[in-house]
């Protein structure tokens, strides 16, 4: 590209770096005869220090991958990355909100990103538009900063428009323990017992029904006015969970649907060359039309007197890769939407606006959402991938990890959701208790998915005095450990110092 000023050219196609002190706005801008612009990769020149020590970020939920490493240059850091020289932690990063996918590398010579414009696996046509790809922060911390607390201060640089409950959110999920096969009567009795060891009158509980209610069954999809056999009326539901003083709460699940009708704007099902499921029929996020029918569902819930939404796996249906396989592309080449004038971020965007301008005050909780692009459109985003009721390793891998090197982000991007404590027989106790004593003084969101068969007297007192700290909004938690291992052990909790043992 040809350099002038702060543009850089390419035939029809210019990219604008508006730099200011310590950020940058980076400005692309097409004419209407371009084909399409899919990536701009731009180098800042830096000798890291030897020894330095660098984090990244995840894609969308983490997958137990995050830590503090040496210089790695081939390793993606989707949105931002902080380092660590031995004397105090610095950070670089784009805002969230960004309407472009932004991933980091770092080597020794200094550190580039790449800004994915794509729409679908195509690049956007920008069509005489001038877009905003993403601002760049910098961000040189304190001497005297831990690098937690650097990070926590830097994260707040990055965001400015977070939307956070009116109170903290806790109570009872039930997937964990019921993976899709509940009923009615099961999440009612979950409800009663979930009030039962609540004491806190001003803020009462959440009772969610997860996957499984709908007409399509576990993790199928619209039309999300039908529910199964074994939940015949869930707006009489709604009601009686408010009856036992509970707030209730719905899984959802926005683009798939059953509904392969002439009519309805789908995404193909073959579009991916890594995988083809004809049967995920997928609606075109880029459709006004179907925009619509996610706002109408959203009014439906409401009407039917949900108070908490979970919308989820909207990610993978737009992108075909759950963020494990994203690397430092999100989706593959050579398949598009309808509409291709609009990039993956802003389609993304596009979602979750519809879904939270819908909403009429229900608490959103994004999942499989991208926690960059989300912030300011759902209270809490669940950070990190699935704990377990099955298996303890699981529950260490995914949801331990994802509370350590996300903690930063809490209450400055949204309030983060670890995950549930799937309290079950599958899973020790004395690895549970740990689990849920580690969420409950964390500062962020408690759900528990408990088999109510198994919980006696010792784990019943556990769990009401973990809800009654979860009820009222504590400091969140800093791992002390987190430079030396994946898996923190050492935590300051509430001004207090904390240590856990994860080993089964």
């Amino acid at each position: 590209m040809k350099k002038s000023g702060s543009a850089w050219t390419r035939n029809s196609c210019k990219v604008v770096i508006d730099d200011k002190e310590s950020s940058a706005k980076i400005f692309i801008s097409c004419d209407e005869k371009n084909k399409g612009i899919s990536r701009i990769c731009i180098k800042f020149r830096h000798t890291m220090p030897e020894g330095a020590r660098i984090l990244g970020d995840a894609w969308e939920r983490s997958y137990g991958e995050l830590e503090w490493r040496g210089i790695v240059p081939d390793r993606p850091m989707p949105w931002y990355f902080m380092f660590f020289d031995g004397n105090k932690t610095c950070g670089i990063g784009v805002k969230t909100g960004a309407s472009s996918f932004c991933c980091w590398h770092a080597d020794q010579n200094g550190y580039s990103l790449t800004i994915d414009t794509r729409s679908g696996g195509k690049g956007v046509c920008l069509k005489g538009r001038k877009l905003t790809a993403c601002e760049i922060v910098h961000y040189e911390g304190e001497e005297e900063d831990s690098p937690h607390q650097a990070s926590c201060k830097f994260m707040k640089k990055l965001c400015t428009k977070a939307l956070l409950p009116k109170m903290t959110v806790y109570g009872f999920n039930d997937w964990y323990y019921s993976y899709g096969t509940s009923s009615a009567k099961r999440i009612l009795d979950d409800s009663e017992f979930c009030s039962e060891i609540s004491e806190n009158t001003r803020n009462r509980p959440f009772s969610v029904i997860d996957g499984g209610w709908q007409f399509t069954g576990v993790t199928g999809g619209a039309p999300w006015s039908l529910s199964g056999k074994k939940f015949p009326d869930m707006k009489d539901l709604a009601s009686k969970i408010k009856k036992v003083g509970c707030r209730p709460g719905i899984w959802y699940r926005p683009l798939l649907t059953t509904e392969d009708r002439p009519w309805v704007k789908l995404v193909k099902g073959t579009r991916f060359k890594s995988h083809s499921n004809p049967y995920e029929i997928v609606l075109d996020p880029t459709d006004p039309e179907n925009l619509e029918r996610i706002a109408g569902d959203i009014r439906l819930f409401r009407k039917w007197g949900y108070e908490l939404i979970k919308h989820d796996f909207s990610t993978w249906d737009v992108t075909g890769s759950w963020g494990f396989q994203m690397g430092d592309s999100i989706t593959e080449d050579g398949w598009s939407f309808h509409d291709s004038s609009k990039t993956n971020a802003e389609i993304l965007k596009d979602v979750y606006k519809t879904v939270s301008d819908a909403a009429d005050g229900a608490v959103i909780i994004g999942c499989n959402t991208v926690g960059h692009l989300i912030t300011g459109y759902a209270h809490i985003q669940r950070i990190g991938d699935d704990t377990s009721g099955r298996e303890w390793a699981r529950t260490r891998k995914m949801g331990v990890n994802t509370l350590a090197f996300r903690a930063c982000q809490n209450r400055s991007f949204f309030a983060l959701d670890a995950d549930c404590v799937g309290i079950t027989e599958n899973i020790p106790w004395r690895l549970n208790s740990q689990w849920l004593d580690l969420l409950a003084r964390s500062g962020s969101p408690l759900f528990v998915s408990a088999k109510r068969e198994i919980i006696g007297a010792g784990q019943k007192r556990a769990l009401k005095a973990a809800f009654s700290r979860a009820s009222v909004q504590l400091p969140t938690g800093e791992p002390l450990d987190w430079m030396d291992t994946s898996c923190p052990a050492k935590w300051k909790l509430d001004g207090e110092t904390m240590e856990f043992n994860w080993t089964e």
